[in-house]
């Protein structure tokens, strides 16, 4: 995440919208940043782009298999939330 302010909406955003538990949520944004270790999940326009390269990183492959679906599920939610934002501020800003 970029900054704590995106890091706490991205959590409301996943309690409120999604449906998890604050544990859960807690969970999707630290497995973010971990994937982050990897690569710069914000350059990447699509969470298929991002993923396809997460996936071609020498550390990730050796991940367990269950590791690297939470990883891949949380950038997923990141850019769900991140298109969501969107919308969001472009209403707003219409308004």
């Amino acid at each position: 995440m970029e900054n704590l302010m995106e890091e706490n909406k991205f959590k409301q955003w996943l309690e409120n919208e999604v449906g998890l538990k604050a544990r859960s949520s807690r969970d999707v944004i630290s497995r973010l940043k971990r994937a982050n270790r990897f690569i710069n999940v914000s350059l990447f326009l699509t969470s298929d782009h991002a993923i396809a390269e997460l996936s071609h990183q020498p550390n990730f492959q050796e991940l367990s298999y269950h590791t690297k679906s939470q990883l891949r599920r949380s950038i997923k939610f990141f850019f769900k939330f991140r298109d969501y934002n969107s919308i969001v501020n472009r209403i707003s800003e219409k308004n």
